[in-house]
């Protein structure tokens, strides 16, 4: 990172910090560090399948491999066939009663958790009034007692994000789960007849588990820039899905769901008859659920804003971070700071917009723009932290404004997840013309060689020969390596292709089959993204619009409430009206992009490591061969805009397999 910045700087004077419009822009400089530095929860064990236990002290080293999310609080605990340990940043009860493994007053229960439950002073009354004596007003306790009392059936009962383990002392039994939609990790290897579980990767390495990179996951990283599904990068990681639970002992281990995404049809049961438009309000026409939507928003926004300790918003200058900006703002009485990463002249910049909300909320508004000379060591960290390829450019962005933000607040609500609930990639509305593409291209095969490369006639063709799974799959891919037929996305990601055939097999209209493969692959590698660089920053990231009942609204909205407008999301756009200021809400989507193409060209550090990295020995494994991966890297080097993005993806898995695999941690 680069050098402090002089105190005129930091103060928002000289060189260190330019303003914009009586805005404040602060570069991002090395933060100081505080006298104390607590971060996320995270936590790591080792349960026994019939092996012998590991050293002791093992769960403790796993844990220590991650104390980046939180040293507010360190325990273990250790006995025959279990071991846990965990590392806790207070964010609500700062009492150090609320240190984990947290245990039941009879000791049959022990809890490591991460997270945090939005409706645990409800579920606290309800625990009470059954006879259960609380010590802590710590949700880790309402975790407890609640699962003590009611098993996995209290899952459903749970508002929030969360990722847990509780080890059932008399049963000799795990049992771990996840949130929803995936917004808290956790991780499993078996290994020597244990499990090991922990909140991130890189814990399971540092309890024994080897570190090797899955080159069956090549092809997979390259075409979609994530996994899928349970699979990761490393050889035997494997992450519990979203929405599941698992249980683990003497008999080996079970994984189950416990939720899943509700269905058009379901809402369509119990939905009265509406018209397409509901009434005028606030003078202007709306959706019939964008007046549900904004209640539920509102609520979901409140429920996040409670914490014992400061709380702000990422503030990107789009539609979904300004709808949660602005909500906030009106609903925590006092200024709300808010973080904005800036590009200067770039097109990338969508500072103006989020000086636009920033002006019409009131909040105290932060914009970071990073150094030339930040960027390497940002790019190594984020790498590190994330523990697989960066499937997004923004990463050194995110962390840095993240840091930043760290200086001011402990949380932050984000906007994540919009897209993928309401329909807002312009592939979903594409999808909608699958069936007329279908046709079209039917009537062109004897024109096939005559057609362009590129364009509509050409696409239509494409759709009409793939299959509905092979053509869901196919929006959401980058063109590399080319090839879409059933079975080589079997072969190469079948936990992907299973995705896509459960969602045509569920929904008979192709944006839905989109939306639904969507939420189930491109949303976890966003929550994953969203975590891991908050986390490394020490900040907690809340998700308003992954509430239960906003989830509950999105899966049986209707298609013309999902499907419709211009430029997508249109409930949330119509929700908004008199809300958010105009140039915002109306605005076409623009998703938070950054510019690598100068970053790897223009930075004398990254343009060198570039260079060296196609030469790197991990190319030898790679699906599109060696030679053409050098090739593309050094026609992309030598100016060739069209390599750019396959350049950065070569290189981010480079950089991540330096990084995390071989240990690297100044590659540049």
């Amino acid at each position: 990172m680069a050098r402090s910045q002089p105190a005129e700087a930091r103060a928002g004077r000289g060189p260190g910090a330019i303003h914009t419009q009586g805005v404040e822009v602060r570069f991002l400089g090395r933060p100081r560090a505080p006298r104390k530095m607590p971060r996320m929860c995270g936590f790591a064990g080792i349960v026994s399948l019939g092996g012998a236990d590991p050293p002791a002290g093992t769960a403790a080293r796993m844990r220590d491999r991650i104390l980046h999310r939180g040293p507010d609080g360190c325990g273990e605990f250790d006995q025959p066939g279990i071991s846990l340990a965990a590392c806790r940043l207070a964010i609500v009860d700062l009492d150090p009663r609320g240190r984990m493994p947290m245990s039941t007053p009879d000791g049959r229960f022990r809890i490591v958790f991460n997270g945090e439950i939005y409706n645990r002073p409800a579920l606290r009354e309800s625990l009470e009034a059954g006879g259960a004596r609380l010590a802590t007003g710590t949700d880790t306790e309402v975790l407890l007692h609640l699962f003590a009392a009611e098993g996995a059936s209290m899952l459903d009962r749970l508002d929030g994000m969360f990722a847990f383990a509780i080890w059932d002392g008399a049963r000799r039994e795990l049992f771990a789960a996840r949130d929803r939609c995936g917004e808290k990790p956790l991780f499993t290897a078996v290994h020597e007849g244990r499990l090991y579980f922990s909140s991130e990767p890189k814990a399971l390495f540092a309890g024994g588990v080897p570190c090797a990179f899955d080159e069956e996951t090549w092809t997979e990283l390259v075409t979609f820039r994530s996994t899928a599904g349970t699979r990761t990068p490393y050889r035997g990681v494997r992450r519990l899905l979203p929405g599941h639970w698992l249980r683990a002992g003497a008999g080996g281990v079970e994984t189950r769901a416990w939720w899943r995404f509700p269905s058009e049809a379901e809402g369509e049961a119990g939905r009265p008859a509406a018209p397409d438009r509901a009434a005028e309000i606030d003078g202007a026409a709306r959706l019939p659920d964008a007046p549900s939507l904004l209640a539920l928003l509102e609520s979901s926004v409140r429920r996040r804003l409670t914490a014992d300790v400061p709380v702000g918003v990422f503030l990107s200058g789009g539609l979904d971070s300004g709808s949660i900006a602005m909500l906030a703002a009106g609903l925590h009485g006092r200024p709300l700071p808010a973080f904005t990463a800036r590009y200067g002249d770039d097109p990338c910049d969508e500072g103006p917009y989020a000086e636009a909300v920033a002006r019409a909320a009131g909040v105290e508004h932060h914009q970071i723009r990073v150094e030339p000379e930040e960027l390497p060591a940002l790019l190594a960290d984020a790498a590190w932290h994330q523990d697989e390829p960066m499937a997004f450019v923004c990463s050194p962005e995110t962390l840095a404004v993240s840091r930043h933000a760290r200086r001011h607040v402990r949380v932050l609500l984000t906007g994540e997840a919009s897209d993928e609930l309401f329909g807002g990639y312009a592939r979903f509305r594409r999808m909608r013309w699958t069936r007329a593409l279908r046709r079209l291209g039917r009537l062109l095969f004897p024109l096939e060689r005559f057609l362009p490369a590129r364009g509509a006639a050409r696409r239509a063709v494409e759709a009409a020969r793939l299959s509905p799974e092979e053509w869901i799959a196919r929006s959401n891919a980058d063109p590399e390596p080319g090839s879409f037929t059933r079975e080589t996305i079997e072969s190469f990601a079948p936990e992907r292709a299973g995705i896509a055939a459960r969602a045509v097999e569920e929904h008979p209209d192709p944006a839905r089959q989109a939306l639904s493969y969507e939420r189930q692959t491109h949303l976890q590698s966003a929550l994953d993204h969203c975590d891991r660089q908050t986390m490394a920053a020490g900040i907690e990231a809340r998700v308003p619009l992954l509430a239960p009942a906003i989830l509950s609204l999105a899966g049986r909205a209707a298609a013309r409430t999902l499907f419709c407008g211009r430029h997508g999301k249109r409930i949330l756009r119509e929700a908004m009206i008199g809300r958010l200021p105009e140039c915002v809400r109306r605005r076409p989507k623009q998703g938070w992009n950054s510019p690598y193409a100068s970053y790897l060209r223009e930075n004398p550090p990254l343009r060198a490591w570039l260079s060296r990295a196609a030469g790197h020995g991990i190319f030898a494994s790679c699906p599109i061969g060696a030679l053409r991966a050098r090739a593309s890297i050094e026609n992309f080097l030598a100016g060739d805009d069209r390599a750019a993005h396959l350049a950065w993806i070569l290189g981010r898995i480079v950089l991540w397999h330096q990084v995390c695999v071989e240990g690297v941690r100044k590659p540049f």
